[in-house]
């Protein structure tokens, strides 16, 4: 029974955490801080250098690679992907983080099934109520 549970308790949770986490950036209307901005900037240029966001046409490898002296290309062209997928405001492009956000619950859960099982995992998802 636990075993069906662990895949549809993994979506319900991280739909509900995106949900939350879509609720507090539409409240919340401060600027994003320096070090965020930095990587959202990253993210942008990407998608404009491969040509998914308006303003940008794909330029080649090297000028792509230019892009990312101090930050590792992946994340970035990830999350340009995305934002050209979602949208480039504010609110759209945060997406991006939920992606992340859920590779990060997968690695755990996951982890944590091979550590304690599924029972364990589940009842950790489950909280007091399972």
């Amino acid at each position: 029974m636990l075993k069906r549970c662990f895949w549809p308790l993994f979506a319900l949770l991280w739909l509900i955490s995106s949900g939350l986490d879509r609720l507090w950036l539409h409240l919340d209307q401060r600027l994003p801080a320096w070090d965020q901005a930095d990587y959202l900037n990253s993210a942008l240029d990407h998608g404009r250098a491969l040509g998914l966001i308006q303003g940008g046409s794909w330029q080649g490898w090297q000028a792509l690679l230019d892009l990312s002296p101090k930050i590792p290309p992946l994340a970035s062209l990830v999350d340009g992907s995305m934002i050209a997928i979602a949208g480039d405001a504010p609110d759209q492009a945060a997406w991006a983080l939920s992606l992340w956000f859920g590779l990060l619950l997968l690695a755990v859960a996951l982890w944590g099934r091979q550590l304690g099982g599924v029972v364990l995992v589940s009842k950790a998802v489950a909280g007091p109520c399972g």
